[in-house]
């Protein structure tokens, strides 16, 4: 190249880059083509600038709908995508005359662990109790933080007692494991809770406005959490209709 012109793209005192014209003759650009490049700078330096505007926009957005379906302290789905799950799933076993099931987890005696420990300690456990939910689930369930010490775990095409297994199988996980906190070991143990819905419980009676399919399950759930709870905890319960 004989002939080369360096247009800085600039925006304020924002420097994105260089942009560069060359050409094989030379004294190729007199003064109105530099005029016209300088314009041609100007513009690109607004383009590059808005583009680069947008996409952390775009980063932030994806970031904000993140956190809004996101529990803040242990990173899986908060109380509210859970629900959002759980009602999708519904539908979709419903199309499909396929069962779910949900089981709550309670972790025992909580409150102690704060009020002995202090609430760092109490979040620690959180996350690594949470950490041991989502870890060792199975890959088509889904592992949600309803609030406080209450978790809550969605099993798609699974029956009661498979759901049982599934609990059973990570209150052991939960009893096994310890919690370290400034150089102190806490045991942790957790009271689960399953409840299942048939292909015929799934579809809502027209004109019952109690009749939720998925209110219905955490319902059902919650009440085997209660017996769980109050058959001296560390257990599974399964909801058993009276």
């Amino acid at each position: 190249m004989h002939a080369s012109w360096f247009g800085p793209l600039s925006v304020g005192e924002t420097l994105f880059g260089v942009l560069t014209i060359q050409s094989e003759d030379e004294r190729a650009y007199g003064p109105r083509e530099r005029l016209i490049f300088r314009t041609l700078s100007a513009y690109v330096a607004v383009a590059v600038a808005n583009a680069r505007t947008h996409s952390q926009l775009v980063e932030t957005e994806a970031e904000m709908r993140r956190l809004a379906v996101t529990d803040a302290l242990t990173g899986i789905p908060n109380r509210r995508q859970f629900l959002a799950m759980l009602a999708h799933e519904v539908e979709r076993s419903r199309r499909h005359g396929r069962p779910l099931a949900v089981v709550l987890v309670d972790i025992d005696y909580f409150k102690s662990i704060n009020d002995q420990h202090g609430h760092p300690a109490g979040d620690s456990v959180l996350v690594r109790v949470a950490g041991i939910l989502d870890h060792h689930r199975r890959a088509v369930d889904t592992v949600g933080r309803l609030g406080g010490e209450e978790f809550a775990i969605l099993l798609p095409e699974t029956d009661a007692q498979a759901a049982r297994a599934v609990a059973e199988r990570l209150r052991v996980l939960v009893e096994a494991d310890w919690t370290c906190w400034e150089g102190k070991s806490i045991a942790v143990t957790a009271s689960f809770g399953c409840a299942s819905l048939d292909a015929g419980e799934l579809a809502p009676i027209a004109g019952c406005e109690d009749n939720d399919p998925a209110a219905l399950v955490l319902k059902r759930a919650d009440q085997a959490l209660y017996r769980a709870k109050h058959s001296g905890r560390n257990r599974t319960e399964v909801f058993e209709a009276d």
